[in-house]
């Protein structure tokens, strides 16, 4: 018992007290079983000085219930440039057996470098999730400052069963943010005569971020129409 402090207290007639117990439940109870509360007062009548037994083995009962748990279903957008500003959507399912009510500190994290993340936007987001229940989480803007691939990290804060609730989503599919690219030509020499060969296009290609050019898919567009004819190289090595 935690309150009062100890016993006995006196009750004057027409006064009530509140006696407050703290309980822990077993791990090893089953989830979805009815707990019976019930209570055994034992006092004494202070005009009467008889002994007064107030016994009820029902007075109400708890029902033991699974823990709340959140799978992720999916999150978007996935593809970026650097510098973007993302407004990521993220569809969650409370698989649990218990009601939750997440809070503004639930947050989405991207590990780049530096690490950046954002609060969820409580105007546009559901936070209450009863369980079997699926929503769409919707973030503040953020801005993504570095290229690569990344595993975005959901942390649902909130409460349960009348005490914290937290878990961490890592999204296993990731985002990608990438560079700008830009591609430049020169023709060497800049000026030929018909038939004449060995002449050389040098294309430059500017990348902001790491690039893996498909040699089987990258080729050089060389055409020319006269009069309605198409005419292209006799030859294109590279």
């Amino acid at each position: 018992m935690i309150s009062p402090a100890s016993l006995p207290q006196q009750v004057w007639g027409g006064d009530s007290i509140d006696l407050i117990y703290r309980i822990d439940v077993p791990g090893a109870i089953s989830p979805n079983t009815l707990v019976d509360i019930g209570i055994a007062l034992n006092g004494t009548d202070l005009n009467s000085n008889l002994a007064v037994n107030i016994n009820n083995p029902k007075i109400d009962s708890l029902r033991i219930v699974d823990a709340a748990l959140f799978t992720l279903n999916n999150l978007s957008p996935r593809i970026f440039d650097i510098g973007d500003l993302a407004n990521f959507e993220v569809i969650v399912t409370n698989t649990g057996g218990s009601s939750v009510e997440l809070n503004d500190s639930t947050t989405i994290r991207i590990p780049s470098t530096p690490l950046v993340n954002a609060k969820v936007d409580t105007l546009q987001s559901d936070l209450f999730y009863s369980p079997g229940e699926t929503d769409t989480l919707f973030f503040q803007p953020i801005t993504l400052p570095s290229s690569g691939s990344f595993n975005a990290e959901i942390e649902l804060i909130g409460s349960s069963n009348g005490q914290r609730f937290a878990q961490t989503l890592v999204d296993s599919t990731g985002i990608l943010v990438g560079g700008d690219y830009t591609a430049s030509a020169i023709v060497s020499p800049s000026s030929v005569d018909p038939g004449q060969q060995d002449v050389r296009v040098i294309v430059t290609i500017n990348s902001q971020d790491t690039l893996a050019i498909d040699s089987s898919l990258t080729n050089l567009n060389f055409q020319y129409v006269i009069s309605g004819n198409t005419f292209l190289p006799d030859s294109l090595n590279r």
